[in-house]
């Protein structure tokens, strides 16, 4: 399935990258949220709890790829270089930088711009 335990993917599905990443496809990814009585999983493009509307919201919890154990290798091939609306990167600050290492520039926080980082990481 592409989605699981989380009504707004019966709107906006995961794409096909999150799930060959394999995030948020096992129950145990979801935590809950008693706010908006449902299940959240953040993903790259997606931040939680869905009680949360703004990502930049200090309380939204944000993908974090160390916790959530992506390889690197699908990271820096598979993954696309930017996100399109509805969509934007709800990224922890130590996974942007990751991403800057692997694809050589840091993934822009609301889609406007990307930072160049000098060095990349070999995988």
């Amino acid at each position: 399935a592409t989605w699981l335990a989380n009504p707004i993917y019966d709107i906006l599905p995961r794409g096909r990258w999150i799930v060959d990443s394999n995030i948020c496809q096992a129950a145990d990814h979801f935590k809950y949220d008693p706010v908006s009585d449902s299940l959240c999983c953040p993903s790259p493009n997606y931040c939680c709890p869905n009680s949360v509307t703004d990502c930049d919201d200090p309380r939204a919890e944000l993908f974090n790829a160390t916790e959530s154990r992506v390889p690197l290798h699908q990271m820096r091939k598979e993954w696309p270089r930017k996100v399109l609306p509805p969509y934007s990167w709800a990224l922890a600050p130590t996974t942007r930088a990751m991403l800057g290492r692997l694809w050589g520039r840091v993934p822009p926080l609301n889609g406007r711009y990307t930072v160049k980082v000098e060095s990349k990481v070999r995988t």
